[in-house]
């Protein structure tokens, strides 16, 4: 059984994003017992992420007020036209799928630096 609850995937699916190791990602959402963390770090990444996983890799957007007005709309619409014509690349859904990926290979976790910041 893994440790998270579905009231935990956002939260978990921002932090890992963020780069935040699995073991950090269980601290935050509250996991108080032990069992997942004694697993080795490339097992819980792999469970954290099979458990993240939507169906047929789905982008969920969670808008919590839509935009009242269409001109906005409009004006987003063309604010990121204008962004890929100046060159600079759109990101797509499967670059972001792959951050998490790219932040494991560095192994390092913004939130256990933090910890160890007040020791030095």
């Amino acid at each position: 059984m893994f440790p998270l609850t579905e009231e935990n995937k956002h939260v978990a699916r921002l932090l890992l994003n963020t780069g935040t190791c699995p073991r950090c990602i269980f601290r935050f959402c509250g996991v108080d017992f032990h069992a997942p963390y004694k697993l080795p770090y490339k097992e819980l990444l792999n469970e954290l992420q099979k458990f993240l996983e939507t169906e047929k890799d789905e982008l969920i957007l969670e808008v919590m007020n839509p935009p009242p007005k269409k001109i906005r709309l409009q004006e987003l619409e063309d604010s990121i036209d204008n962004l890929s014509q100046n060159g600079e690349g759109r990101i797509s859904v499967s670059q972001v799928g792959s951050t998490a990926s790219k932040n494991s290979n560095l192994n390092v976790c913004n939130v256990c630096l933090g910890i160890l910041q007040e020791f030095c």
